[in-house]
C-alpha cells in the first residue's frame, strides 16, 4: 500500500516537473522555466550552497551551476563546463547552455547515473576533458 502511495506520488511530481520548463525563447517561456529551475531543480537552495571546490589547481567541482555562479568561475578563470547530467531540453540545462555560450565557456556533456557505476568509456572521457 504504501510502496504504491510512493509511486504514485513520484509519477504526479514527474508529470508535473516534465510539464513546463522547456523554453526559454520567450518572456513568458523564460518566466515559467526559471519558477521551473528555481523550484524544480531546487536552485533557490543553491543560492546558499554551491558545493564549489577546487580539486586541483585550475581544476573545480561544484553542483549545477547558476548563471551567476558560471560568471563567477570564468573570473577565476574556468575556460570549460563539464556537465555530468547530460543534455535535457529542461530549464536546467537551457540556462547552462546559454550562459556558458554568452560568457564563451565550452560546455562539454559526458553524462553518468548518479544510481550506478559510470561506463570505463566515459570515465575515459572525462580523464581526456580534464587533461
Amino acid at each position: 500500500m504504501i510502496s504504491k502511495i510512493i509511486k504514485a506520488l513520484d509519477n504526479f511530481e514527474r508529470n508535473i516537473r516534465n510539464s513546463f520548463g522547456k523554453d526559454i525563447s520567450t518572456k513568458s517561456g523564460r518566466f515559467w522555466a526559471n519558477v521551473h529551475f528555481q523550484l524544480m531543480d531546487h536552485a533557490f537552495i543553491r543560492i546558499f550552497w554551491n558545493n564549489f571546490h577546487e580539486i586541483s589547481e585550475g581544476v573545480y567541482r561544484a553542483n549545477q551551476p547558476s548563471p551567476s555562479h558560471l560568471k563567477s568561475y570564468k573570473k577565476l578563470g574556468v575556460k570549460s563546463v563539464l556537465s555530468l547530467r547530460g543534455r535535457a531540453n529542461q530549464s536546467y540545462d537551457l540556462f547552462e547552455d546559454e550562459y556558458c555560450k554568452r560568457l564563451g565557456l565550452n560546455l562539454i556533456y559526458t553524462p553518468i547515473s548518479s544510481g550506478s557505476a559510470p561506463m570505463p568509456e566515459d570515465l575515459l572521457k572525462i580523464i581526456q576533458v580534464l587533461r
